[in-house]
């Protein structure tokens, strides 16, 4: 729910667009978790929302949700902090997606090659967990993406991409998809030259720290000891 309404372009949202991203979500995600199974999706989640209503972090203004509340944001970016790592280690398996442009592939391939494009969204900056780097992960997101029909598993065992996948750009809207869920955001203090503490969001209570060369530009930033550079390199090689 929290991460659906904090989708962008943010609350408030209408209250059916807000059940389809759930519904989407749930669907995408259907091997991480156990959903219920007692009742239709739609009051699941009509129950679910009077809940988050009654307790203050949610409001119903006609047919908008909003966030009820500064307070109410903060609880509410907090549950969509708990799936950060799922949102973060799906779009990893979606950008490995491209390795099957090229032909089929066996699954120990396909996530061997998802897995070095994960350490390297990792290492430039573009997901924050590197637990969302991970083997079991992946193999679950191609068992969902088969499901979507992003994904085929062909005679013999190998994945390919559908005939309405199978481009560059279809592949790269995948991952759009996935990463136009929130990600926490970070909030910085200034504490000196170069050197800011996060106040809030990911890694909050951490330094981040800007190292210049000799004429004062910027080569790296170490960011609770994560080094971010501008270019790729090897976790924990000398310039890290």
């Amino acid at each position: 729910m929290a991460t659906a309404l904090l989708a962008s372009p943010g609350p408030p949202l209408g209250f059916d667009a807000v059940r389809e991203r759930v519904r989407a979500l749930s669907r995408l995600f259907k091997y991480e978790f156990t959903f219920r199974a007692d009742a239709p999706f739609e009051q699941i989640f009509e129950e679910e929302v009077l809940a988050m209503e009654a307790d203050g972090e949610l409001a119903r203004s006609g047919a908008m949700l909003q966030v009820h509340g500064d307070g109410a944001r903060e609880q509410i970016e907090l549950y969509a902090h708990l799936l950060e790592n799922f949102v973060e280690g799906y779009r990893v398996a979606a950008r490995g997606l491209a390795a099957l442009l090229r032909g089929p592939l066996t699954t120990k391939d396909f996530v061997r090659r998802a897995m070095t494009a994960g350490e390297r969204m990792f290492l430039a900056g573009e997901i924050g967990r590197r637990e969302a780097v991970s083997s079991p992960m992946l193999e679950n997101a191609y068992a969902s993406f088969i499901d979507q029909g992003y994904v085929s598993r062909q005679t013999g065992g190998k994945l390919a991409l559908t005939a309405s996948y199978a481009t560059a750009g279809a592949v790269a809207t995948i991952e759009a998809r996935i990463a136009a869920n929130p990600a926490r955001t970070a909030v910085f203090a200034a504490e000196g030259p170069d050197v800011w503490r996060t106040e809030s969001g990911r890694e909050a209570g951490e330094i981040l720290r800007v190292v210049r060369d000799a004429s004062g530009g910027v080569v790296r930033m170490h960011w609770a000891t994560y080094a971010f550079t501008r270019d790729p390199r090897v976790f924990g090689g000398p310039d890290a």
